[in-house]
């Protein structure tokens, strides 16, 4: 609860001081809470299956450049995922999922919290604009983000183009702060607390 406490306050402080922050990030990416009834379909597309995640992406997809670009920030990792890691035979599709689920280790650490019966799908379009055509599918709006997170699904969208540690560090901590409150917080609320997660991915586990 304390870091959960810290976590709004600072959210608050971004707010105040630094307004332009958000607003840029918010031209990024979105949360959206309601609005559609139904998503595109996955027919064609591979599932890979985790306890907390379950990600969705082309089979032309690039795995090995996607997990590459998880580890442009310097995130701590738990000796339990160094020790999986550092394993030559893992596959690339489970390296992909272990980075995704230590950036998720990650976010609830700043965040200071770990909702109860947490999942989320994690679905990579090949481009931004056929990612944004599935926006416009779902809203019949146009749209030009990297990524956006819908709670009502439970699903952040990203794609192949802008898929990188801080985006996806960003879409998690809306998923974590959308799960952890019974009711979800304003948005303007949950935006900050995600650009707060953003901006400390790389520093150190406090002891």
């Amino acid at each position: 609860m304390k870091n959960t406490l810290i976590s709004i306050f600072f959210a608050l402080l971004l707010a105040c001081y630094f307004p332009e922050i958000a607003s840029a990030q918010s031209n990024d990416s979105i949360m959206v809470t309601s609005g559609a009834t139904t998503e595109p379909a996955t027919d064609g597309w591979v599932s890979l299956q985790g306890d907390s995640i379950t990600i969705l992406y082309l089979p032309d997809a690039n795995i090995r450049k996607l997990e590459a670009r998880l580890r442009t920030r310097d995130v701590p990792i738990s000796q339990e995922y160094r020790m999986l890691l550092s394993n030559g035979s893992l596959s690339m599709e489970d390296r992909l999922k272990a980075r995704i689920e230590i950036i998720l280790l990650r976010v609830k650490d700043i965040l200071g919290m770990d909702p109860k019966d947490f999942h989320v799908k994690v679905r990579i379009f090949k481009s931004r604009q056929d990612m944004n055509d599935a926006y416009a599918w779902m809203f019949n709006e146009s749209a030009n983000f990297k990524s956006f997170y819908i709670h009502h699904f439970e699903s952040i969208y990203t794609n192949e183009q802008d898929f990188l540690d801080s985006v996806m560090a960003h879409e998690l901590g809306h998923a974590v702060i959308d799960h952890y409150f019974s009711v979800p917080p304003p948005s303007r609320m949950a935006e900050l607390m995600a650009i707060y997660v953003d901006s400390n991915l790389d520093q150190e586990l406090s002891n």
